[in-house]
């Protein structure tokens, strides 16, 4: 009897056994259209598994500059904007990049600015990771 509920408790025991789940860092982009000016087109998603290009990633923005605090006109800003959300890395941050107009980078109530030199690499790289043109991230018509 003892030794049938050891073979049940065994049997019980490696049926509960826990299945590794991939802990590995990942980052999903979505695109936002809050002006509803893509239409059809506005939806995009990626998922970006790569951690070396997340990493790189991270190190571009942690190298943007502050926005500027007075007051900025920004010209051609068709509202596209893109979520970047680190999962397992990044402190799970959600980063929200403006793909036009003044080019602002959100993360954790403060705005940078990504339209200098840095700000430039930053986009370049983001846009090259994304597998999209300049036009296919900003949505403008050339």
């Amino acid at each position: 009897m003892r030794i049938t509920i050891l073979i049940l408790t065994m049997l019980l025991l490696s049926s509960c056994s826990i299945t590794k789940v991939n802990q590995k860092p990942f980052l999903e982009v979505e695109r936002n259209d809050p002006l509803n000016n893509l239409g059809k087109n506005a939806s995009f998603n990626k998922t970006i598994d790569n951690v070396e290009q997340i990493k790189t990633l991270i190190d571009y923005i942690e190298k943007l500059p502050p926005f500027p605090k007075e007051l900025i006109h920004c010209p051609m800003d068709n509202g596209v904007n893109y979520d970047l959300k680190f999962n397992r890395i990044y402190n799970n941050n959600v980063v929200n990049v403006n793909a036009t107009g003044c080019r602002q980078v959100k993360l954790n109530d403060k705005v940078y600015r990504a339209i200098d030199p840095n700000g430039q690499e930053f986009r370049d790289y983001l846009i090259k990771i994304l597998g999209l043109s300049e036009e296919e991230f900003t949505r403008l018509s050339k």
